[in-house]
């Protein structure tokens, strides 16, 4: 009888384990698929050829498996992947051509979607300041840093260095390398300028949001 009672443990064990093994890691851990986008950073935005770009969607509900989120892009000659990977919450992207490009995330197996249209303009021959991934939102957690990681493009001087100044400081301020700090939950300015010529600059809005 003794026998039998091990015999049935260890089936049930073995059970258990298969069943641990077949069940993906995301739902063990509390993961679950999400059943709508309530929103993406961007339902339109113009970049130029050559550049990177980002793109993000928000479900609204906690403890969603990102990998549920797929990407695809309608005009590949236009916009194309920055790598392999199809499946996240957040995607960059490379403007390859002048024209035009609609960027589709679903949630895999619905028809629940947000669409982004995308267009590429001819690359800019003047020196101009881009930011980031995204040269037309930038996001920060309040109480958290971010980097503008900007960049003198075009620059016809060695002299590459940027000056950078907040114009709302009670929002967010900024160091001498681009660090932007939330101070509180609110949209800001970021000033950017060309230490070799201050006539080149760009003013940044900066979205201080709370981390979902």
């Amino acid at each position: 009888m003794r026998m039998r009672k091990n015999k049935l443990k260890q089936v049930v064990s073995l059970a258990m384990v298969g069943a641990m093994v077949l069940t993906p890691a995301s739902v063990l851990a509390g993961w679950k698929k999400p059943t709508t986008i309530s929103k993406i950073s961007a339902t339109s935005k113009t970049v130029r050829a050559g550049q990177d770009f980002e793109l993000k969607v928000y479900s609204g509900e906690r403890n969603v498996d990102d990998d549920y989120f797929v990407w695809s892009i309608d005009n590949k000659s236009v916009v194309r992947f920055d790598d392999d990977d199809r499946y996240d919450d957040e995607m960059e992207f490379k403007a390859l051509k002048a024209g035009t490009a609609t960027i589709t995330c679903k949630i895999k197996g619905t028809n629940v979607k947000k669409t982004c249209v995308v267009k590429v303009t001819e690359k800019q021959k003047t020196p101009y300041i881009t930011i980031d991934d995204d040269d037309e939102r930038f996001t920060v957690d309040v109480y958290d840093r971010e980097n503008l990681e900007a960049k003198l493009r075009n620059a016809t001087t060695s002299n590459r260095g940027l000056n950078y100044k907040s114009l709302d400081t009670d929002i967010v301020t900024v160091d001498s390398r681009g660090n932007v700090y939330g101070k509180k939950v609110g949209k800001g300015r970021i000033q950017i300028s060309s230490k070799a010529d201050p006539s080149i600059k760009k003013i940044v809005t900066v979205y201080v949001e709370w981390d979902d």
